[in-house]
């Protein structure tokens, strides 16, 4: 008896103590459990900002990667900021939506590099041929704690930027092609995208431009983005211009990291030469975007800066197209140059004079309305398939011929290679020359082709589709010349046409045309 009471002391005692680890083992749990939610209520999502970029170098970014230095990370943090892409969001900072991407009050410090490489880590290296395009790395500078996790990054570019702007006095001429080669200038090297750190770099053949099928005078500019070098060099630029090849050598600076080198160069009836060159140690930071150009222009789309076509008008918009095979053609400017301009000195001329309007007429109105009650001496039929001879005003449809010419007359007066007959009266008047040499690949157009765009907007139902174009109304200039001392004007509100008035003082409105 007296062992059973022990066998059944034993059997309750081991009861209790299992119950009582039981016990233990569910609260440790469950404080394990509390521990952990509490740990991840005081995770915070990330929010990365950019330092000492403007608003439009931000606006070139959509997506940017970042990295967290292992040397600081949790294993946690590091799996969960191994390359990850941050977006742009309305605010101009840059969060992720991926989940992972938190952390408590970490003091891992953030890499960031653009473009975007997915899965890439700070150590990893890709192999760059060139063309290349904007790399950029950067490193936090200030963080701050709240709702998230907010730091500030200061990106900077790993890439020198060469550029190249290239002029005519032939406002026709045609770029095809643009390519640079040099001794620092390198073609293919390993590239640490999180670091901003080149080597292995060969100089193997030359860089080509993007897009420079183009004509010469649009104002384009050519950007190569280059590896940086430390030590000057000697460059080759080679251009292929109206099925014609050119060079020119010219010896660069040190191409440093973030830095801007350009270059302007210039077709003579010599050759290709650098007119003017100058350095800046920092470059736009604008990304890598490329502008897109649409397969096939229409009639109604928007020539850009830089001789691009869109099908929709921005801020960048300076003409509509008014002609195109599909490709190349021909556009009218948006608006009116500012100030109201004269022809030019009475001495200036192109060489090509035009003694009537129409083969008999030296002036007169385009296609009257019989209420007018125009004579027929005074009516003046136009219709774009009427085929005016090109000895005759309304024939000659090629005012950036004409413009050319007067350019390069202009120059020689200038230069004093020409005398001078000038009675020094028209020296403070501005001349459209002079204008139309502002604005990239703009011409001043001939009386033939101001009166077929009269005919587009007043004459037939085109015209009513140009809803974002300014109207033309007054009084015109062109480049077609009446005599040595005169030239025609057109009044696009009333149809009239007049030879008579002097180069030298009469001022008129100029609407620029553009060949692109």
């Amino acid at each position: 008896m007296q062992y059973l009471f022990i066998l059944i002391g034993t059997i309750l005692l081991s009861a209790c103590g299992q119950k009582t680890q039981a016990g233990h083992s569910l609260e440790a749990q469950q404080t394990a459990e509390k521990t952990r939610g509490n740990w991840d209520n005081a995770k915070r999502p990330f929010v990365v900002s950019m330092e000492g970029l403007s608003m439009q170098e931000m606006e070139a970014f959509s997506t940017i990667g970042v990295y967290a230095n292992p040397k600081d990370a949790t294993e946690e943090e590091s799996v969960a900021f191994q390359g990850t892409a941050f977006m742009k969001n309305e605010n101009g900072s840059y969060q992720t939506s991926d989940r992972n991407a938190v952390a408590t009050d970490s003091t891992a410090q953030l890499c960031v590099c653009y473009p975007y490489r997915k899965g890439l880590k700070e150590n990893d290296t890709l192999l760059l041929n060139a063309p290349f395009g904007e790399n950029l790395y950067g490193r936090e500078v200030q963080r701050e704690y709240g709702r998230t996790v907010s730091v500030k990054v200061n990106l900077v570019s790993a890439m020198a930027l060469l550029r190249i702007t290239c002029g005519s006095n032939d406002v026709q001429d045609r770029l095809e092609g643009l390519n640079i080669i040099g001794e620092s200038i390198y073609t293919k090297a390993m590239y640490l995208p999180y670091q901003g750190r080149w080597f292995g770099m060969t100089a193997d053949g030359s860089v080509t431009a993007r897009q420079a099928d183009c004509l010469l005078n649009n104002g384009r500019l050519f950007d190569y983005y280059l590896i940086p070098t430390e030590t000057a060099g000697v460059v080759t630029i080679l251009a292929k211009i109206n099925q014609k090849n050119y060079a020119v050598k010219t010896t660069l600076p040190p191409l440093r990291a973030g830095s801007l080198t350009q270059i302007n160069l210039h077709k003579t009836a010599n050759g290709l030469t650098v007119n003017s060159s100058w350095v800046d140690t920092r470059h736009a930071i604008l990304g890598n975007n490329k502008i897109s150009e649409v397969d096939t222009v229409k009639v109604g789309y928007y020539l850009q800066k830089g001789g691009y076509i869109s099908s929709k008008r921005d801020t960048s918009s300076v003409a509509i197209v008014i002609q195109t095979n599909g490709k190349r053609g021909k556009a009218v400017a948006l608006k009116d140059c500012e100030e109201r301009l004269c022809f030019g000195h009475g001495s200036l001329t192109s060489g090509k004079v035009f003694a009537t309007i129409d083969g008999k007429r030296k002036e007169g109105i385009v296609n009257p309305k019989q209420a007018q009650g125009v004579s027929d001496a005074e009516r003046i039929i136009f219709k774009p398939g009427i085929p005016y001879g090109t000895n005759c005003a309304l024939g000659y449809t090629n005012g950036a011929e004409l413009t050319t010419l007067l350019i390069g007359k202009s120059q020689l007066k200038a230069t004093g290679d020409t005398p001078d007959a000038d009675t020094g009266l028209s020296l403070s008047r501005k001349m459209m020359i002079d204008e139309a040499q502002r604005h990239p690949g703009s011409y001043v157009p001939s009386l033939a082709e101001m009166t077929a765009l009269y005919y587009q907007l007043r004459c037939s139902e085109r015209g009513a589709v140009w809803g974002q174009f300014e109207i033309p109304s007054g009084e015109y200039l062109t480049s077609s010349e009446s005599t040595s001392q005169s030239f025609y004007m057109m009044d696009m509100e009333n149809g009239i046409i007049t030879g008579t008035l002097s180069k030298q003082y009469a001022k008129m409105q100029l609407r620029l045309f553009y060949l692109f």
